[in-house]
């Protein structure tokens, strides 16, 4: 529809409406090319994808016509396509996806308050308007036995508009229960999390300025929506954003983020599940293959320094650099929302210690140019 402002051909205003999830690289890749010539429209488009997104977010489950997480899904796509082609930042992308994730769960001063209060008591109840029910809590990569068998129906009814069927008992992951993991909690030896209080489970650290525990009316506990829509761009994205090295701590604090935010959910489906599971792992196929690739020079660029070795060392280094980088993880799966919590306030701890020395060097250099004035 903005396409004929700048006075192009009419024809080519119905592109957004005709966009297809398969059909989204095809039109990211011609308005790539139509982006030398023209490139307010690529940049219209751009705010246009990202505008849909936003909307979407902030519309709750309840009030979606009929179609609109496929639409969003398919516009989540296109968004991915759209960074492969370098029409899109990586700050941008990066900000996009914490903004899909974190929309409506931001930490105030009253929340905060709240759960800090409730981590002084030993017998704590879900607060309206704070949730976090850890005990119904489905694991990442341990899957329930008992409440997981047409989880999938309730996706496909969710991405239709429907309201989701009741579950029934049937055949789930071939991984262990997280029911049998929450009753063996007792045990310190089979779970490293048996000693943390409900301080732990309820608090809020200083430095988060986000948490998906704080309520929000767009966000239901039941609504999936959001893991889809990160996983779908992560997929698309996976080869080109794991390439960038200047991304790769951020990335791998955001997958931490999402897995948080996966585990903050009352139950664990297995469409969102897996979604979650193979974005994880196309990261981080995308990530050795640049790692052993990298290695790769590396022995070649030591082995041609070193002309006196003989090729059968050169081999073994080479070959012991590879196996190094295959056996190095680069995007950890997180076991359970301990796990993930604490690897999200890592990252915000660090993130905040990495702010203020930069301003406490910012404030030094701006001192000593003061005192030489």
């Amino acid at each position: 529809r903005h396409v004929e402002a700048f006075g192009l051909d009419p024809k080519y205003a119905d592109l957004g409406d005709r966009l297809q999830t398969v059909a989204a690289a095809v039109a990211a890749d011609a308005l790539s090319g139509l982006h030398k010539y023209r490139p307010r429209v690529s940049s219209r488009v751009v705010d246009a994808v990202l505008e849909e997104l936003d909307v979407g977010l902030e519309t709750p489950a309840s009030l979606r016509p009929t179609g609109a997480n496929q639409r969003l899904v398919a516009f989540a796509r296109f968004f991915g396509e759209l960074y492969n082609y370098s029409l899109v930042s990586t700050h941008q992308f990066l900000a996009t996806l914490r903004r899909i994730v974190r929309t409506g769960h931001r930490v105030t001063d009253a929340v905060r308050a709240t759960m800090n209060a409730l981590a002084a008591y030993d017998d704590v109840a879900v607060v309206a308007g704070v949730t976090n029910n850890d005990d119904d809590l489905g694991a990442l990569a341990e899957g329930d036995d008992e409440d997981a068998e047409d989880d999938d129906d309730q996706d496909d009814a969710a991405m239709d508009g429907d309201d989701p069927p009741k579950q029934s008992v049937g055949e789930a992951d071939d991984a262990t229960s997280h029911r049998d993991d929450a009753a063996s909690k007792d045990d310190d030896t089979e779970n490293p999390y048996a000693s943390y209080s409900r301080r732990v489970r309820y608090s809020i650290s200083e430095h988060a300025t986000h948490d998906p525990r704080v309520y929000c009316a767009a966000d239901e506990p039941g609504d999936f929506l959001r893991i889809t829509l990160c996983c779908t761009i992560l997929r698309t994205s996976a080869p080109c954003i794991v390439a960038v090295p200047a991304a790769r701590g951020p990335l791998v604090a955001l997958v931490d983020e999402l897995q948080r935010y996966f585990f903050c959910k009352p139950v664990a489906p297995l469409g969102p599940r897996y979604a979650l599971l193979d974005a994880v792992e196309d990261l981080e196929r995308g990530a050795k293959a640049l790692a052993v690739r990298e290695a790769a020079a590396q022995a070649k660029a030591s082995s041609s320094s070193s002309s006196s070795s003989k090729g059968s060392s050169a081999k073994a280094r080479a070959e012991a650099l590879r196996k190094a980088a295959l056996k190095k993880t680069h995007f950890p799966v997180r076991r359970g929302w301990y796990d993930a919590h604490d690897a999200v306030e890592a990252a915000e701890a660090a993130q905040a210690a990495t702010l203020a020395a930069k301003l406490r060097k910012s404030s030094g250099a701006s001192g000593a140019a003061a005192a030489a004035s």
